[in-house]
């Protein structure tokens, strides 16, 4: 190889990581400043930070940065609540087989892939709440429900209990990776 392909080759090499980590650090400051707010503008624009982070992360070719963007869109997804609840499964599905292709599989990146680990259960557990919560407010003044909903409540317990499992088994995995 010539020295001018080569340092052409290293150049494109160098500025296609650059802008990797440049739009990396552009969307953990939107989700930064995004997570702070809840509201229905600010998690429509969350669930669309959760599609750009998913584009970037499938685009990107170093393994690191592809979990990195996983934990991105995987976190919008789960924060974005209804706006971004058809995302979160397939975000962290993928964000999941990312981290398993590390070498050191999610010890590689501890931080990243637990969190890409918990947005599933935790996002999960929200929509579960959520529905509970419209259970609720049929209660009305007298604070009980038609007996017609026993069943969706049980239904609603057993997916919180099932989603409070999960979130607990991802932990005992946590405290093995030696994060803080």
């Amino acid at each position: 190889m010539s020295p001018n392909l080569r340092a052409l080759v290293l150049a494109v090499v160098l500025a296609t990581s650059g802008c990797a980590g440049a739009s990396l650090d552009s969307l953990d400051t939107k989700l930064r400043d995004l997570s702070k707010q809840n509201t229905p503008a600010t998690q429509a624009q969350l669930a669309a930070l959760a599609a750009e982070a998913q584009a970037d992360a499938k685009a990107s070719p170093d393994p690191k940065n592809r979990v990195a963007f996983y934990r991105v869109a995987a976190v919008a997804a789960w924060q974005a609540g209804p706006a971004g609840e058809t995302l979160v499964l397939p975000i962290t599905d993928e964000g999941a087989a990312a981290c398993d292709a590390l070498p050191a599989k999610d010890a590689s990146a501890p931080r990243d892939c637990s969190l890409i680990r918990l947005a599933a259960p935790l996002a999960t557990q929200d929509a579960l709440t959520r529905k509970l919560m419209v259970i609720q407010g049929q209660a009305g003044s007298s604070g009980k429900l038609p007996s017609d909903q026993l069943e969706p409540v049980q239904q609603l317990f057993d997916g919180l209990e099932t989603q409070f499992d999960k979130v607990s088994g991802l932990r005992g995995g946590v405290f093995a990776l030696d994060l803080p």
